[in-house]
């Protein structure tokens, strides 16, 4: 061995060689990194095709064109500011090759009389060789200027830990690992739940569990005594009702973070749901005074039909709203054949009614609601969960 414990120092000739070569070696495995190592730019709306393929290697399903293009055309808030709101960024593994993509759509809320700058992050993909450098698109949402709070709500658990190493938060109210639910339909819902375990010879059982399921719930009589104070109605859209209703709910709720729910705003939001949103409202001496939106989710794998919570509000009579409104909405679930109704981070039970609090749940993936205040103020004030009114309107959840 030589000095350095080289077994080639005692040949001179090949010791030189060597060293040449793995110079060599060096200087290629550089030129070759460089070249693989992607670049970032701003997303456009002509990467549309390159962006919906990133996301459906990467087991995402992408919007319509039509829908993804909406995130920001149309959006209230993208079109004040078109030339200086990103649309999101890329990764290039080289000029016109797309690798990578992350969503970045604007939003307005208000706090203390306040707009909050609101930038939501979703559709976040990278393909599996340059998974290793998707943190440089987090990194671009993350460090964005002009921004005041940024916000996703539908984290994944492979992307927890990147959320975390930027410093990104849990909200501190309701329970966003979970789902309440109800079952509305309980023959179609255990036809979907022993479809789901493959379970042979499934429609011998369901009969009289269905018939056990339902006696304990007794769905049929949720609500029965209080539906009637209030009129509950389902309307077809967002009128100037809700203009007033939004003024009224700012006045009474100053010290809360409020996502701006305008009938602009709310007609934006629910744009592409049609016939799939429920908006349904309970009013009382001639003014709407609370009102729900739901969607369907449904599974059409397993047959499963599925009504979401989306948004609850209310501006008094909370009580009495949020049992008018759900034994509305059961009656309606099973005149459509609709199984269950479902509130992702049980933000029901979060209002401490009685009436509200599911009989079932179910553990997500992940916890799916972060948050990172990009102003001092801000960030002090968000660790208290009072200032929160978190929904799965927030962020993209329901967009």
């Amino acid at each position: 061995m030589g000095r350095h414990g080289d077994p080639l120092a005692f040949r001179p000739g090949i010791t030189k060689m060597a060293i040449e070569e793995k110079n060599a070696v060096e200087r290629l495995s550089a030129v070759v990194e460089l070249h693989r190592r992607p670049t970032v730019r701003e997303a456009a709306f002509g990467d549309y095709d390159q962006i919906a393929a990133v996301q459906m290697r990467n087991g995402l399903s992408p919007r319509p064109r039509w829908k993804w293009m909406a995130l920001w055309q149309g959006n209230p808030v993208y079109e004040q500011d078109r030339n200086g709101w990103p649309i999101g960024w890329v990764l290039e593994s080289e000029p016109g090759r797309i690798v990578g993509c992350i969503a970045n759509i604007p939003g307005a809320y208000l706090w203390k009389g306040r707009l909050i700058r609101v930038a939501t992050q979703c559709d976040w993909a990278v393909d599996s060789e340059y998974r290793s450098f998707s943190l440089l698109l987090m990194q671009r949402i993350t460090s964005q200027p002009n921004v005041d709070l940024l916000l996703t709500t539908t984290v994944g658990a492979a992307a927890e830990p990147s959320h975390a190493a930027f410093q990104w938060s849990r909200v501190p109210v309701g329970r966003w690992d979970t789902a309440a639910f109800w079952i509305t339909g309980h023959g179609g819902f255990l036809r979907s739940a022993l479809a789901k375990k493959r379970v042979p010879l499934a429609g011998l059982a369901i009969y009289p569990i269905s018939v056990a399921l339902s006696c304990r719930d007794g769905l049929l009589r949720f609500g029965a005594r209080k539906a009637f104070r209030l009129r509950i109605e389902k309307r077809a859209e967002f009128d100037e009702s809700f203009d007033v209703f939004w003024e009224e709910l700012q006045r009474r709720k100053p010290d809360v973070l409020l996502a701006v729910r305008s009938a602009a705003a709310l007609r934006w939001h629910y744009r592409g749901l049609g016939q799939d949103a429920w908006i349904v409202t309970a009013s009382g001496g001639g003014r709407l005074t609370a009102y729900a939106i739901f969607a369907r989710g449904d599974n059409p794998e397993i047959g499963l039909t599925r009504l979401r919570l989306i948004d609850f509000q209310a501006l008094e009579n909370m009580e009495d709203a949020v049992e008018g409104i759900l034994a509305w909405v059961f009656q309606r679930c099973r005149l459509d054949g609709i199984h269950m109704l479902e509130d992702v981070g049980c933000v029901l039970e979060g209002l401490g009614i009685p009436q509200a609090k599911a009989p079932y749940h179910r553990d997500l993936a992940s916890w799916a609601y972060y948050y990172r205040a990009k102003r001092g103020d801000l960030s002090d004030a968000l660790k208290d969960s009072s200032v929160w009114n978190p929904t799965s309107f927030d962020g993209d959840a329901s967009l």
